[in-house]
């Protein structure tokens, strides 16, 4: 049976648990990966600093990464210039702050970055029951949709050295904010978001439909004030979602042309028109050709282990499209459509663009939606009595949740 509502439960109960689940996550991190022996990835990098065994748990993978370029003081080699900025720059700060006594430089990194993580995730936490709350769902619908968020599939990316706590705080946020009319202050965290990760460019579908919506108005004597009025309102939150892409596209043309690598300047156009208003395609060629990302480019043989990975998540984002007439029905949101607009951009992204190993993760840092779309699933199994699915999903959750904690921090590829 689903649990009983948590409408009356504080904020602060939110957080601690929330924060108890994080703990949790971080102890069968550091069990698995001190009973197992890591797999021997080819290829991969290597946090640059020594570290404590306890830590080193949380260097795997992308981590390894963002803590290089956190422990370089932001300086990234041509592979790197794929990683949004702002997330090293968070770690790199908060480790300075450490005690440095008693710490080495590589423990203060990851400890920084767990704590940014933990803190990020917990207050997403609270944000979720804040929209959920505002979109009028109550009960045992609410109940699930959050402990679904404290156990969702991609666990671990929200506890290690990543960046989904971050910007799922920051993306929810903004939503938050942009559903209560806010629209000044939701391009601030909407504006960190699209600085954390390339996919919040993807969140200009929320101000972007706020903004079409205020000009449907029609421009009649007696209201075009008006519209003026609302488009300077909506064009914050709106341009703030595009900007961060803009300039780290800008700015690694400027380090390409800097390095002046051969494959990239063989165009001289390439390097010779400086700051631009307009796209110069470095983040995609960087993408494409370190990270082998672009249209279809991950449809191979050998990767059908990684869509079977993925397959639960677009299953689950696609009930979710789905059941959009049913969802959020009675409340008084603004974003309803967008909302699932959203989701579907996202889901495009990582079937047909990305890769497919990440769609776990990007979609359940990106959609509060999802979450709710998910529990309303497992409410109608539990209704029908079908509770042989109703166990088969919970079973996958939890499956996902302890074999991607011990696989990833293993060196096992996971999502």
């Amino acid at each position: 049976m689903l649990l009983a509502g948590m409408d009356g439960f504080s904020d602060w109960w939110v957080l601690g648990v929330a924060l108890a689940s994080r703990v949790c996550f971080l102890i069968l991190c550091i069990v698995g990966d001190s009973l197992i022996v890591d797999h021997d990835a080819q290829g991969v990098t290597r946090f640059v600093e020594p570290v404590s065994w306890w830590f080193r748990t949380f260097t795997k993978w992308d981590a390894a990464h963002y803590l290089n370029i956190a422990s370089k003081r932001g300086i990234r080699n041509e592979m790197e210039l794929a990683f949004m900025p702002l997330f090293p720059r968070a770690v790199e700060s908060f480790a300075d702050l450490l005690p440095s006594s008693k710490m080495s430089r590589g423990d203060s990194l990851v400890c920084a970055g767990l704590l940014i993580n933990m803190t990020c995730f917990a207050f997403s936490s609270l944000i979720l029951t804040k929209l959920l709350k505002h979109w009028k769902v109550t009960g045992g619908l609410l109940t699930t949709a959050f402990l679904l968020h404290l156990f969702n599939p991609a666990n671990v990316f929200f506890v290690t050295v990543y960046t989904e706590s971050l910007y799922s705080l920051a993306s929810w946020t903004g939503i938050l904010l942009l559903e209560r009319q806010q629209l000044l202050l939701a391009s601030f965290p909407l504006y960190i978001a699209s600085s954390t990760r390339a996919n919040g460019v993807l969140n200009i579908v929320l101000p972007g439909f706020l903004l079409l919506k205020g000009l449907e108005v029609r421009p009649r004597k007696e209201n075009s004030r008006r519209v003026i009025q609302m488009f300077f309102r909506q064009l914050p939150s709106f341009l703030a979602t595009c900007i961060p892409y803009l300039i780290l596209d800008q700015n690694i043309h400027a380090e390409l042309c800097r390095i002046n690598t051969t494959y990239y300047n063989k165009k001289p156009e390439r390097c010779g028109a400086g700051f631009s208003l307009f796209f110069h395609g470095a983040y995609s060629f960087v993408q494409q050709r370190f990270w082998g990302v672009g249209f279809l480019e991950y449809y191979q043989v050998k990767q059908i282990p990684n869509f079977l990975l993925a397959l639960p998540i677009i299953a689950a984002a696609s009930f979710t499209l789905l059941s959009r007439h049913k969802l959020i029905v009675n409340s008084s949101s603004l974003l309803r459509e967008a909302l699932f607009i959203h989701l579907f951009f996202n889901v495009v992204v990582v079937t047909l663009y990305a890769h497919v190993q990440i769609s776990t993760r990007l979609l359940c840092s990106a959609s509060p939606i999802l979450y709710l779309g998910l529990a309303r699933l497992l409410q109608l199994l539990e209704h029908r009595k079908l509770s042989n699915s109703w166990r088969a999903i919970v079973f996958v959750l939890l499956s996902y949740n302890i074999f991607g904690c011990v696989a990833h921090v293993n060196f096992f590829p996971f999502t």
